[in-house]
């Protein structure tokens, strides 16, 4: 099997922005899980509240992750394979309405 490395955006959104300090930063990376696991190396202590459900030792299962604008849940979930110049962005919950 060959793993094909693509160089990916992961962009941040609302309260993960303000705690990493960044909207934007780039890894290399074969699939989702692989983006994941590299900024959980380097920020998982900034966002280890918000981020990790320290019960299974992951990302809280509420967390939104899209690639290029796609729900991983309706594509492959972390194994969705990239391509040079995808996009992942990852999200808090968002709730929104009228008051």
């Amino acid at each position: 099997m060959v793993i094909q490395i693509a160089e990916v955006t992961l962009k941040l959104l609302a309260l993960f922005y303000n705690q990493v300090g960044q909207h934007e930063l780039t890894y290399e990376a074969d699939t989702v899980n692989d983006v994941l696991k590299q900024f959980l190396n380097e920020y998982g202590a900034k966002l280890d509240k918000t981020l990790i459900d320290h019960k299974t030792n992951d990302l809280r299962n509420y967390i939104l992750i899209l690639v290029n604008g796609r729900n991983i849940n309706f594509l492959d979930g972390r194994n969705t394979k990239l391509k040079d110049g995808d996009v992942v962005a990852i999200s808090p919950p968002i709730a929104g309405g009228y008051l």
